[in-house]
């Protein structure tokens, strides 16, 4: 967690935008089958809707 924490600190000091989104449960590299249930479930709605506010989606 901590380099995302100094990646998005890098993005913004650039003017990049950014979002970030911290779970207490998930793992990393985790598969999306894996995160039904949990809370992080939500990361691909999230990208999405993230993605439109920029332009990527």
């Amino acid at each position: 967690m901590e380099n995302t924490l100094r990646l998005r600190a890098a993005l913004k000091a650039k003017g990049v935008p950014v979002e970030t989104h911290l779970f207490a449960n998930g793992g990393h590299g985790f598969g999306l089958r894996r995160a039904i249930g949990k809370p992080v479930e939500a990361w691909p709605d999230l990208w999405r809707a993230w993605a439109a506010t920029v332009g990527l989606a």
